[in-house]
Order: C-alpha cells, then structure tokens, then sequence
C-alpha cells in the first residue's frame, strides 16, 4: 500500500490537534478565563430616576432648557413632564454596547404627535441621548437630553440586587402600631 502525502499530512493534523488538547488540561482556570471574552450586561433600569435636562434651540437659534424626570418602572419609562402633556407610560428595549454603555429606546404617540427616545446610560450613573417630537404635519423639534441618576440602584443584568442596610447594633426600631380608626363624628370610642 502506498503512503501519499496526504495521508501524512492528516496524521500530522491529528498528533497536532492532540496536543493542544492535552496542553489545555494543564493550564490554570484563570488562563482560560482570560482568554474567553463575554460580552457585557446591560444596566438594569427598572426601578431608577433619572433628573434630565433637555436642550434645543429655537427657530432663531436661541438655546433652550427644561428640566424632566424619567422613571424607569415595570419595565416601562415615563417621562413626568411629558406624562402632563398627555403621553402614558411606555415598553423600552435595552442593549449593550461593547464597553459597556447601555442603551435604551421608545417611542410614544399621542394624539397627533409621536416622540422618539433614545438614552445612553454610562457606569457613572450618567444618561445623555436625544428626543425627537413629530406632529402630524412631519414638523420635528429635536432635544438633546443629559441627566443623572437620582435614586435606585444601577446593576448589570444578572448582579443581585444590593441587600438593604441593617441599622446599626444597638439602635431601637419602633414595632409597627396599627393605626385605630377614630370614631365618626358625634361617637365616642368603646
């Protein structure tokens, strides 16, 4: 029987493949570890505040500023100012870049107007992103939107939560009272 090249070149493969295999058993955890990339979580959102400021400029130029607050809460996210102006709670979707940054879209229509969300949310507790509001009549006003994060806890997807502090040995916490009902107008209590 005749050896080809080929035939010599797979046993060459093989003896190879075999010993990247046996070096993996001898390399410590971390090495492999390392040498794994994974890709971040995103922030969780639900359950944080956020005061914004946002920015835009007139027809002649002039620069604009209010001030809003976005409350992110079962998996939805309302705008306080925008909530007065008619618009309810609305869905949102996450990602998460590669270094991290996590962002977050919606839009909500009311009436004759729709508006367009869009957030990124940085390990500094720091947001920044755009709002875009179209009429019916496609006139756009665009805002530049920055804030920061005013309570609730920022976490990666999968973190636990933070437990809540005990307080301190020795402190006395008052035992929950029922509160009594008074009695109506013109009785007295039994």
């Amino acid at each position: 029987m005749k050896r080809g090249k080929d035939n010599v070149s797979g046993r060459g493969l093989a003896i190879f493949l075999l010993a990247v295999l046996a070096s993996q058993q001898f390399l410590p955890q971390e090495s492999l570890a390392e040498t794994a990339t994974t890709k971040p979580q995103p922030f969780v959102l639900d359950g944080t505040t956020w005061d914004i400021e946002l920015t835009y400029w007139t027809a002649r130029g002039k620069k604009k500023t209010e001030k809003d607050t976005l409350v992110f809460s079962g998996r939805q996210v309302t705008s306080r100012d925008y909530e007065r102006k008619g618009y309810g709670p609305t869905n949102y979707s996450v990602s998460v870049r590669g270094d991290g940054v996590t962002t977050f879209e919606t839009m909500q229509i009311r009436k004759d107007e729709t508006s367009f969300w869009k957030g990124e949310v940085s390990e500094d507790e720091m947001v920044q992103g755009s709002l875009h509001v179209q009429d019916s009549k496609g006139n756009m006003k665009e805002y530049y939107l920055k804030g920061k994060l005013v309570s609730g806890t920022l976490r990666r997807k999968g973190e636990k939560a933070p437990e809540p502090t005990p307080a301190p040995p020795g402190t006395v916490v008052p035992p929950i009272q029922e509160s009594i009902p008074a009695p109506p107008v013109g009785e007295t209590a039994k």
